[in-house]
This record gives C-alpha cells, sequence and structure tokens, in this order.
C-alpha cells in the first residue's frame, strides 16, 4: 500500500457498543462486517466500491473515485449519512469524516502523516514558539531530509495551492451552518476561530477534524463564537467535554468563549477545565462578548 492511499474503517462513535476494526488498504477485495450486516467492496488503483447488502431487497453503494464519493440507493430504508448530513450527491471525502450506512459506522482516512518528526526540535519551538530562529532551524532540519513541510514552515502562511490551506478550505465550505478561519504561524495552524449559529450548537465533527489534523500541531488558541444571546446551554460544556476528551499540544495555551453577552462559568465546569490543563499546561481561559467583527475569508 502506498502511503497516500486513503483508507476507511469500521468505526465505534461514543454512545454506541464496541465492534471489531478493520482496515481497508486497495488495492484488494476486503469485507466489512456490522450486527445483522455484511459489507462487500472491492478496489483497484485508488478506486474503491463499498456495498451495503441488507435485507428486504434494498441497498445504498457508495463509489470512491479519486477521491470522491457518489452514493446510489434502492429504497428508503438505508440512505448514506455523511457526517450525520444526508449525502445524495458526489462529494469530496475530508481525512475523519464519518459515514453511516444503517446501523453501521465507517470513518475515512487520507494516509498516514509523515512520519519524519524530530522530538529535540519540536521541545525548542515548544519553549519558546515566537522565536523564529528556532523554527527556522527546524525547516532547514526538515528541508535537509526531503521533508516538503520544511518550505511551509519557511513560508509561514500557506499559498492558496498548498494541500494544508485547501484541506481547511474544504473543510470549512462543506461544514453545513458554521464558519471555520485559521491564523497560520510558521506553516502550522496558530488559532482557530469555529462560529456556531444559536439554532446548530457546537459543531463538533467538523472540530474534532480541524484539531485532529497534523497542520494543527502546533495550535496555540482556540476561539469558540456563538450568536446565542448568553452563555447558558450546553455550548461551553460540549467544548469542554470535546477537547477533553482528545490529547493536546503542548503548546495550546488559549481558549476563548464569544458570545453576545457574557456569563459565568458554572461549578460543574471545573473538572473538564481541570483535565484540559492538566493536558496543556499553558491554558488560560477567557470569556468574552462578541463584540469584534470576526476574520473574513
Amino acid at each position: 500500500m502506498e502511503a497516500g492511499y486513503p483508507r476507511i474503517e469500521l468505526w465505534t462513535p461514543p454512545e454506541a457498543h464496541p465492534r471489531v476494526q478493520h482496515t481497508v488498504r486497495p488495492p484488494r477485495t476486503f469485507q466489512l462486517s456490522s450486527p445483522g450486516l455484511w459489507y462487500l467492496g472491492f478496489s483497484i488503483d485508488g478506486e474503491l466500491e463499498l456495498t451495503a447488502d441488507p435485507p428486504r431487497g434494498t441497498f445504498c453503494e457508495v463509489q470512491y473515485d479519486n477521491g470522491w464519493w457518489v452514493s446510489q440507493r434502492s429504497g428508503d430504508r438505508h440512505p448514506l449519512h455523511v457526517n450525520e448530513t444526508l449525502c445524495w450527491r458526489r462529494r469530496k471525502l475530508l481525512h475523519l469524516d464519518h459515514l453511516r450506512l444503517s446501523d453501521a459506522w465507517l470513518r475515512y482516512f487520507e494516509g498516514p502523516e509523515p512520519a519524519l518528526r524530530s522530538a529535540e526540535h519540536e521541545a525548542r519551538v515548544y519553549e519558546r514558539p515566537d522565536d523564529g530562529r528556532l523554527w527556522q532551524i527546524y525547516a532547514d532540519w526538515l528541508v535537509e531530509r526531503g521533508d516538503p513541510r520544511g518550505g511551509r514552515v519557511v513560508q509561514g502562511t500557506p499559498h492558496s495551492n498548498d494541500e494544508a490551506a485547501r484541506w481547511l478550505d474544504t473543510l470549512a465550505v462543506d461544514t453545513w451552518s458554521t464558519r471555520l478561519w485559521a491564523s497560520w504561524a510558521h506553516g502550522f495552524v496558530h488559532s482557530l476561530t469555529v462560529f456556531a449559529p444559536a439554532n446548530t450548537g457546537l459543531p463538533t465533527g467538523a472540530m474534532e477534524r480541524a484539531l485532529s489534523h497534523p497542520v494543527s500541531r502546533h495550535l496555540r488558541e482556540l476561539h469558540i463564537a456563538s450568536s446565542a444571546l448568553n452563555f447558558q446551554g450546553d455550548l461551553i460544556h460540549q467544548t469542554l467535554k470535546l477537547l477533553s476528551e482528545r490529547e493536546w499540544p503542548r503548546s495550546f495555551e488559549r481558549l476563548v468563549f464569544r458570545c453576545a453577552a457574557e456569563g459565568p462559568l458554572t461549578p460543574e465546569l471545573a473538572p473538564l477545565l481541570e483535565a484540559l490543563r492538566q493536558r496543556a499546561p499553558r491554558l488560560r481561559t477567557t470569556m468574552d462578548t462578541l463584540v469584534a467583527a470576526l476574520p473574513r475569508r
């Protein structure tokens, strides 16, 4: 299998019972099973086809071709959902997108992250993240070893045709009712702003994919903005729960909640905040009103 090939796995969402996971590594024939159903597939030259075969003669077929998925169906019993949204059109799958066919959940992966890492250089930029000289040394180390990420570190902000910039732009456009903005520093996402309308809540799927991507490895700031009238409800709780359940880069140092009116943090949020601070020792939390204009695309 080449490093760039995509793969899909049977996935266990947090609220579901555990299921066995199988990795699909094209090109070959594969089988995925979920309770009571079989999903059969075949892959050649990077094209992947997955077919669900449930009872009563209905089926949902998903075909992968050069980065695009096409769904076809017979009957209304088992439509395809991508990130909990019905998918009836061609669309580009993104890293960590999840698909649901009947009671089977699958997760899509772009491919393994480049293995070239330097704990020494990353520790140095963590201790002094604003020191451009240390970032330059890190970039030179990558370039000398043929890693294209070294050029991105030198450029600072990716060009529009850069893979990292295209990925984040696609994620922002593809996320319904959500807006994402990123600021870049030294070739990585420095801060991420997520705007969640009051009527839709926190876009946990989009946030998870954005925060899990390699370009967010040195993330320092996360801003959550909402048009809700106050901080009541579960917006903050959802955010802290999502963040406390994943490994954070130690560079993460600022979490800002911005809403239309200011409100206090409730006591039940303290354990979640403490869990976050244990993983990101520099973390500071700020509550603010939504008075400044959000950055424009």
